[in-house]
């Protein structure tokens, strides 16, 4: 009897103890599903969702129909000059959340781990995405955005695309610069190699020149 008075005792104080525990959340953490993905695989997903959005068949055939290059007789919202809620979220919001977030996350590794040959090409790709997104656009969220992670704001405010384009030339000087200091980054992956690298400097120079309407401020 005594055994079972002790059993039950032992078994309320640790019950007791657990309802005290106010932190539930740790529950949710699985030790075999990892929080933060690799900069490769992050980096490999976010050309590849970035190039098909503004160089395929979406894009080319979004602006063709805006030009009448084109017609269609199913969806023809754009083909009338209209834009649907779904064609919004591919061209702005979508691309803020997929392949932007995804350069950043590489960028913070990268440089956490000081590896610029790891967040120079980032940077560059993101800096394109920004480019399209802008010249797509006009005004749009910059200076402020993909900061809600790091506790920034969750609505950022518009920048004028001039000063889109400044900034724009500032990441592109900074990342080539930092990539002539070190050697590829091998855990990038997929085509990421020195001849890569050393293509990337006319790429970056047509992209600041692009970015320039004043003679000059680009060099």
């Amino acid at each position: 009897m005594n055994r079972i008075r002790l059993s039950v005792a032992v078994a309320v104080v640790a019950l007791g103890a657990m309802a005290c525990q106010t932190d539930l959340t740790s529950l949710n953490n699985n030790p075999n599903s990892p929080t933060q993905a690799p900069a490769a695989a992050l980096f490999t997903n976010a050309v590849a969702t970035s190039v098909g959005r503004w160089v395929g068949a979406g894009q080319l055939s979004g602006t063709e129909l805006f030009a009448q290059h084109l017609a269609q007789v199913q969806y023809v919202e754009e083909d009338r000059g209209r834009l649907r809620t779904e064609t919004i979220d591919g061209w702005f919001t979508n691309a803020f959340v997929a392949e932007l977030e995804d350069f950043d996350k590489v960028v913070q590794q990268g440089k956490a781990s000081n590896s610029p040959n790891t967040w120079g090409p980032a940077l560059v790709m993101q800096s394109w995405v920004f480019q399209n997104l802008t010249d797509f656009w006009g005004d749009i969220p910059y200076s402020e955005a993909l900061k809600g992670d790091a506790g920034g704001p969750l609505k950022p405010k518009y920048d004028t695309q001039k000063d889109i384009y400044y900034g724009l030339l500032k990441s592109l000087t900074d990342a080539s610069a930092a990539m002539k200091t070190g050697s590829p980054d091998p855990a990038l992956g997929n085509g990421v190699t020195s001849s890569t690298i050393r293509k990337l400097p006319p790429a970056i120079l047509s992209m600041r020149r692009a970015c320039t309407g004043e003679p000059g401020s680009a060099r």
